[in-house]
């Protein structure tokens, strides 16, 4: 690794400081080169400036305050050149990952050099039902401008690095000896291993890296738009882990409404186990790769323990809190195994207090009523019917419901329905004839009708609004 600024001696033995001038530019132009020398070799000394040699020092008038003086004007020559390099490496970047036609015309490889991309990611966190981006700090960013003039030991090149969004970093690099297919494979496994660790290490927070294998300039942009496909999944990764660039899997849309009337269901149920479900429910889609599956569930779960909270009256007071609180909170959630164990324990806690407070607020038959209910909604339901399942007079079974609930069975039972409308059209987009069939209406005419009676507009309004 050559470095930024080189002070050297003109005589020397074996080879003078204009040689050394002259191989240490043709290796990096950008090298600063100050040479010392005596009166007598002045005019030899002015024979460096075709060699790029910055300046020259007397030895006799060298002192400590002059050199000082030297140094301070090189550091902000390398300032400004920086930030020139910083803008320029942007702006490449930019149009190279943005713009695929303009790629050509922007870089062209040497013989036998080797590109290939590399995208660093910090690692989300799931909050509160939903997923919140991490900011690179000013000491993780550091990290990555530190260890990139490092990966020159391994013959490997930046040829251009940018944060391209607060928690995404792109590195395009080079290699200019083209290595074997492993050689290179293992290269890029073993510096991207060795950045993840330093980050890692640097912050205690989770990075994850995405390497491509050789591209072709041209191929950058379509490489870049799959890597920010791949990392949109890195939450349900293993913590600080790395891997090659995958072909994108294309998964089917997973409409979650009967699995959450289920788990609601089990809510209200006496032996229910809300908990159980949720692990097995996240840990196959898990086991079996579905990540978008898993991303769409779990907001969608979120709001429905939230809403059955806010239902049991559970649900706290929301205040505000600061991020060092939200931290400590069990919703605060950054791996998978964190996520499991707790919705795991918060739907099981919630199951305990609704069976709770069932038995205290109901008798034995209408806590059973309420629960069948909540569990066949979508069916016709008629005092007769319910009556005949739980062994009594429909009609006085219907008297003791009102009584203790405060509501009459169909009153209820829309009740049910509508939330469970507006959940279809909040959440999984269906259309207002798909949403009046789940939610047992016959036409959509009639459903529209109700629904805009209970909540004051039309489904189709609140489709879209929401």
């Amino acid at each position: 690794m050559i470095p930024e600024i080189v002070i050297s001696d003109i005589k020397m033995s074996g080879m003078d400081g204009l040689e050394l001038a002259r191989q240490l530019k043709e290796k990096n132009s950008d090298v600063v080169i100050i040479l010392l020398s005596a009166y007598r070799d002045f005019a030899y000394a002015q024979k460096g400036i075709c060699y790029g040699v910055s300046n020259y020092l007397l030895k006799h008038e060298l002192r400590g305050d002059n050199l000082l003086a030297e140094l301070q004007k090189v550091q902000k020559s390398l300032e400004i050149r920086n930030r020139r390099k910083k803008m320029h490496q942007k702006y490449l970047m930019n149009q190279l990952i943005y713009d695929q036609s303009a790629a050509n015309e922007l870089y062209i490889p040497k013989a036998g050099e080797v590109l290939f991309l590399m995208m660093v990611h910090k690692r989300s966190s799931f909050v509160s039902g939903e997923f919140v981006k991490a900011e690179w700090d000013t000491a993780e960013a550091r990290v990555m401008e530190e260890i990139l003039p490092q990966m020159e030991r391994e013959g490997i090149s930046s040829v251009a690095e940018v944060p391209v969004s607060a928690d995404n970093w792109v590195v395009l690099c080079r290699m200019t000896h083209t290595p074997s297919r492993q050689l290179l494979d293992n290269r890029i496994n073993q510096w991207a291993g060795q950045m993840i660790g330093l980050l890692d290490g640097t912050s205690g927070n989770l990075f994850h890296a995405i390497c491509s294998r050789q591209i072709a300039p041209q191929e950058i942009s379509e490489t870049f738009r799959l890597m920010s496909r791949q990392v949109h999944q890195a939450f349900f990764w293993r913590p600080n882990s790395w891997c090659f660039l995958e072909t994108y899997r294309e998964e089917e849309k997973v409409l979650w409404g009967e699995q959450l009337r289920t788990l609601e269901s089990v809510l209200y149920a006496e032996v229910g186990k809300p908990g159980d479900l949720i692990k097995e429910w996240l840990e196959t889609l898990w086991k079996d790769r579905q990540m978008e599956a898993l991303r769409s569930l779990l907001p969608q779960m979120n709001n429905l323990l939230l809403e059955q909270k806010r239902k049991a009256g559970m649900e706290p007071p929301m205040e505000k809190r600061t991020e060092k609180q939200i931290k400590t909170e069990k919703n605060y959630c950054v791996s998978m195994d964190e996520l499991i164990g707790y919705y795991r324990e918060a739907f099981e806690t919630l199951h305990q207090y609704i069976s709770k407070k069932e038995n205290e607020k109901y008798s034995r038959i209408v806590a059973g009523v309420v629960s069948y209910i909540r569990k066949n909604f979508e069916k016709e339901l008629s005092l007769e019917f319910l009556g005949e399942e739980f062994h009594m007079n429909g009609v006085y079974l219907g008297q003791i419901f009102k009584k203790e609930v405060g509501l009459t069975v169909l009153k209820y039972q829309t009740m049910l329905r509508i939330e469970e409308a507006k959940r279809l059209l909040r959440e999984e987009n269906c259309t207002v004839s798909e949403t009046a069939r789940l939610v047992g209406y016959q036409t959509s005419q009639y459903f529209s009708q109700i629904f805009a009676r209970k909540t004051g507009q039309k489904p189709q309004d609140y489709r879209r609004k929401r």
